[in-house]
C-alpha cells in the first residue's frame, strides 16, 4: 500500500499480479487482511522513525500491538462466532503471548468451522501450540496435512520432525529437519534443531 484516500475510502496498492496503483476499497482489503491476521511490515528510511513512532502511537509497541491485535481477534468472534478466520486470529495472537492451552482452543474451534488449505502454508501458529502443550498427534495430522498441500514447506517439515522427536523417534526427526534444509539451505531453526537433538 503506498496511499490512501478517506474521501473514496480507498488505498493505492502495488500488486505485482494486477499491476501498479491498484484502487482497493477499506472494507475489501479489511476482510481479505483479516485471514493473515492483519499482520503489517512498515517499510521507511531511518530519518523517519520519530515521525513514524508519533503516528503508530501505542501501536509501535509490539507487545501492545499484539495485546489490541488479540482483542480485536476476540471481539471478531463474539460478533461472528462462525467466523473461522477470527478464532484462527485469537490463536495466533495468544501464541505470541506464549498462551498455548488458549491457543490451541481456539485453532481447535477454527479448524471446526473450517479453514481454506492456504492457511497452513505461511502461518504456523497451531504447529507451534499443539507442539508446546504435547498434542503429538494433532501436530503430525496437520503437518502431514500441510505436506500435502506444499511438498516444499520447509515450516511443515521442521514441525514434524519435532512431533516424531516428541514421540521419542529421533532418527525420523533428523531426516526431516534435513529434509528442511534441502529446501531451505541454512535454515537456522533446522540447524538449532539437529544439533539439539544430536546433543540430547
Amino acid at each position: 500500500l503506498t496511499g490512501y484516500n478517506d474521501a473514496t475510502r480507498t488505498f493505492t496498492a502495488q500488486d505485482a499480479e494486477f499491476g501498479p496503483n491498484q484502487s482497493l476499497n477499506y472494507d475489501v482489503l479489511n476482510k481479505n487482511w483479516q485471514s493473515f491476521n492483519r499482520v503489517y511490515i512498515i517499510v521507511y528510511r531511518e530519518d523517519q522513525e520519530e515521525f513514524l513512532k508519533d503516528i503508530l502511537g501505542e501501536d509501535w509497541d509490539i507487545d501492545k500491538n499484539r495485546e489490541k491485535a488479540l482483542r480485536t481477534a476476540q471481539q471478531e468472534t463474539e460478533e461472528d462466532p462462525q467466523n473461522a478466520f477470527a478464532w484462527f486470529n485469537v490463536g495466533t495472537n495468544q501464541v505470541y503471548f506464549k498462551n498455548y492451552s488458549q491457543a490451541a482452543q481456539a485453532y481447535d474451534k477454527a479448524r471446526s468451522l473450517g479453514l481454506p488449505q492456504r492457511m497452513l502454508r505461511y502461518q504456523f501458529g497451531p504447529f507451534i501450540a499443539y507442539f508446546q502443550i504435547g498434542r503429538t498427534d494433532d501436530l503430525l495430522a496437520l503437518t502431514k496435512y500441510a505436506l500435502d498441500i506444499t511438498r516444499t514447506s520447509e515450516e511443515a517439515m521442521l514441525w514434524r520432525g519435532w512431533a516424531f522427536y516428541q514421540q521419542g523417534d529421533k532418527s525420523t526427526a533428523l531426516q526431516y529437519f534435513r529434509d528442511a534444509l534441502k529446501i531451505r539451505e541454512n535454515y537456522e531453526d533446522a540447524l538449532w534443531a539437529i544439533d539439539y537433538v544430536n546433543s540430547h
